[in-house]
């Protein structure tokens, strides 16, 4: 018998063999990658049913680009487009997960509530689900897909930002690729500024401005310097109605309104750290207290 490894054709078109010395293995065969949403988020079971669960999903979705695309796709396949926020949000958080949160939260001693709206998978996370959900029915027509190699929208860092525009400048075939990206997924009524939130995530946007900044300190690039904001934009987007000084216009919200999101987070997240500090000492008292009790009854 021939030692060496050989492939052999099952009837099954699903799988092939791989004949070894030792033995004969079914793999799956998988040569087309199909476009599937994420329908798990490694690390977590839904519904949440801790509290530590939930912000242990806040960390990760925060500091871990991976594991928020899972989320966000998990959020895409699980929930019914014809369902509400209020009907779905039980199948991913328990009442129990969700007992310390309200809203705007609350520094009541013995029932602070952490604010809803400082965190991500509570707020943008459900915003971009949309976004994916458009991804998805156009994956499912390749006629009107298109895509940038080497780039997953939205870009999340600069330098993915800087990468974009270096390849954009020196190579026609990709400008045209993200000139048709552009206008392929952006509707005609669609308002700008959001759909450049789909391209550019708020940190990606973080070092710019219009028209950038010169400060030792703080230094802001100018994104009118920038062909993947100026020339690209007004190309793909002039048969939607926009001109270059309404696209400047847009950019200068986009930028704000990143700025205002990045430090609406780092507030919440300095506000989430001492109502969690302030939870966990009240807790702590109380476990005192009832040592207390019981030693005494004891006695």
């Amino acid at each position: 018998m021939d030692k060496t490894n050989s492939k052999v054709r099952s009837p099954r078109k699903s799988y092939y063999y791989v004949r070894t010395a030792e033995d004969e293995y079914e793999i799956c065969e998988n040569k087309v990658t199909k476009f599937t949403p994420h329908t798990h988020v490694v690390g977590f079971t839904f519904p949440l049913t801790e509290q530590e669960d939930v912000e242990r999903l806040e960390t990760a979705v925060t500091h871990d680009e991976e594991v928020r695309r899972q989320y966000v796709g998990f959020l895409t396949h699980k929930k019914p487009t014809n369902m509400s926020i209020v009907q779905f949000l039980p199948m991913v958080f328990s009442d129990e997960a969700l007992d310390g949160y309200n809203f705007n939260g609350t520094n009541t001693i013995g029932k602070c509530k952490l604010p809803m709206r400082g965190y991500n998978i509570f707020s943008h996370c459900f915003i971009d689900q949309p976004t994916i959900t458009t991804v998805r029915n156009r994956k499912k027509n390749p006629a009107k897909a298109t895509d940038v190699p080497g780039f997953t929208f939205p870009l999340h860092h600069d330098d993915e930002v800087e990468r974009l525009e270096n390849i954009v400048s020196t190579n026609s075939a990709v400008r045209e690729k993200y000139v048709n990206y552009l206008r392929t997924n952006k509707a005609i009524d669609e308002n700008v500024v959001f759909a450049i939130k789909k391209l550019f995530s708020d940190q990606s946007l973080a070092k710019f401005t219009y028209h950038g900044f010169a400060n030792l300190q703080h230094p802001r690039k100018a994104m009118k310097e920038y062909l993947i904001f100026t020339d690209c934009l007004v190309e793909a987007w002039e048969d939607h109605g926009e001109s270059a000084d309404s696209l400047r216009q847009a950019l200068i919200k986009a930028t704000q309104r990143a700025k205002q999101h990045l430090s609406s987070a780092r507030y919440y997240q300095r506000y989430r750290n001492k109502l969690l500090e302030k939870r966990k000492e009240h807790q702590n008292k109380k476990t005192a207290l009832y040592q207390v009790v019981d030693d005494d009854g004891n006695e």
